[in-house]
């Protein structure tokens, strides 16, 4: 079922189906990449690596299999290209931010996200010695310099996403994940959808959320039970079929207890959901676009169905989530 194209392999690496996927329905959206792609993600590895603090070269490896740049490209694939670019640069230090408070704890991760955040309003100058201050800031510059309204747009959902990032409890919600990837494909898009109309599309809104989750649990379990076993390997039997607190939350793990199922199982229930999701998208995008088909609404709705279609794409091929399919 692993969504695959040339460019696919090429970038991410991962292009072995791993047998949990076997024989599962396909999507019912055909993903699309962005025609620039290649330069981009060139670009911005090259970027990264030159500056990025990386500790040593398997984490520089582990990097460019994550390969973040490739699944904006992918969700985002009609944006415009000064903007994408913008994207892939703010998603990929997003997720490096993230990875380093995978070693902190919950109050360190507080303290450092706030330092983080604190460099996105272009009001504090940075010190050019610490690359995550002012690689922080030359991004926010560029994109307020690029579309100032917009780009304030997806500054105002940095903070509720990244404070509940280091919740004391992991929030089931994804608070803010919505409202930053929504905000960010406008802004990619230099697309202005008046209130009214995103109102309109909100149950659509509803449906990609799940469906990203639904992707992102099943593809990212093994990742999170293995850091998880790593620091606290006493909450883990030798099989790693044991769950502990910090997986509550996760789709898997929640399946797995009410239906008494492996992993295995619970993840392909998971892309059954996403194929649900698709279903449910298209019946009510009919409905929506009978009551206002507007080349802003006709363009929205479209963009959603490449996220999704987009974002299962980089999950199922990312080496972020394919570790056991390729050791560093």
């Amino acid at each position: 079922m692993t969504l695959k194209t040339t460019e696919t392999i090429s970038h991410s690496g991962a292009d072995t189906e791993p047998s949990w996927m076997v024989g599962l329905p396909l999507t019912r959206f055909i993903p699309k990449v962005h025609p620039h792609s290649d330069q981009i993600i060139e670009d911005v590895h090259a970027f990264f690596l030159e500056h990025w603090p990386f500790p040593n070269e398997r984490a520089r490896k582990k990097f460019v299999g994550g390969n973040f740049a490739y699944g904006l490209c992918a969700s985002w694939p009609e944006s415009l290209d000064e903007r994408i670019r913008h994207a892939c640069q703010l998603f990929t230090l997003l997720f490096l931010v993230d990875d380093i408070l995978d070693d902190m704890s919950l109050d360190e991760g507080r303290a450092y996200n706030d330092m983080v955040l604190s460099f996105m309003d272009g009001k504090r100058t940075p010190n050019r010695d610490i690359p995550v201050e002012w690689i922080t800031y030359d991004i926010w510059e560029s994109m307020r310099a690029c579309d100032p309204v917009l780009s304030a747009g997806v500054l105002e959902t940095m903070a509720p996403f990244m404070h509940a990032q280091t919740a004391s409890i992991r929030v089931k919600e994804n608070v803010g994940l919505k409202e930053l990837i929504t905000a960010t494909a406008l802004y990619c898009a230099g697309l202005v959808v008046p209130q009214e109309d995103m109102a309109l599309v909100a149950p659509l809104d509803d449906i990609w959320v799940k469906h990203l989750i639904y992707c992102n649990d099943a593809w990212s379990y093994d990742k999170e039970l293995r850091t998880a076993q790593e620091t606290n390997p006493e909450a883990f039997t030798k099989t790693w079929t044991d769950c502990s607190s910090v997986q509550a939350f996760s789709s898997v793990s929640i399946i797995m207890e009410k239906a008494g199922i492996t992993a295995s199982a619970a993840k392909r229930v998971l892309v059954f959901l996403q194929r649900e999701m698709e279903a449910l998208h298209e019946n009510i995008a009919s409905e929506v676009l009978a009551k206002k088909a507007t080349p802003e609404v006709q363009r929205y709705i479209k963009i959603l169905e490449y996220q999704m279609s987009g974002n299962e794409l980089w999950t199922s091929q990312t080496l972020r989530y394919n570790f056991s399919r390729c050791q560093a």
